[in-house]
């Protein structure tokens, strides 16, 4: 499960996951044993850009600088997650997904498989799914190369 949250992590270019973003659901079972799950994931605001205007987004989706679109922004992305405790160097989401998934190989390739099993398309729809409340259209845009950035990098990685 862990490995998941930072496969989706990197999915979403989420920025914020650090300590405090995890949750631990305990419950008893049916002998009294005390059982120790991840709580389902939350706090993903600081994903997809939160903090670019629509300006930005839309400037950064039309410019021909490879140093400024969008692929560029998904490559530099740092997240909370740190190098190690004594190198405070903070990780892109996709390279944090990769030193966690060198620890869990086979949860990676699992991962990996089930990402592959949902098209592309069905992530997109869910972002143009989005509210004109919630999401205008230039981010939705943003947020949608964002989503094809990753997920193709991502699948790149089922053959390692």
């Amino acid at each position: 499960m862990y490995l998941g949250y930072v496969m989706l992590d990197a999915l979403v270019t989420n920025l914020d996951r650090h300590h405090e973003n995890w949750g631990v659901l305990e419950s008893r079972a049916p002998g009294g044993q005390r059982m120790l799950r991840l709580a389902p994931t939350f706090d993903h605001a600081s994903s997809f850009a939160f903090g670019l205007g629509d300006a930005e987004r839309a400037a950064r989706l039309a410019s021909n600088d490879h140093g400024y679109r969008v692929e560029r922004f998904v490559e530099r992305a740092k997240g909370a997650f740190y190098s190690s405790d004594v190198d405070r160097e903070r990780l892109r989401p996709l390279d944090a997904f990769d030193r966690a998934g060198d620890l869990y190989p086979r949860a990676r390739g699992g991962w990996l498989s089930a990402l592959a099993s949902v098209p592309l398309a069905e992530f997109l729809a869910t972002v143009d799914g989005m509210p004109g409340d919630r999401m205008t259209d230039t981010c939705k845009e943003f947020a949608k190369a964002m989503l094809g950035v990753s997920y193709e990098r991502l699948l790149t990685r089922l053959t390692r």
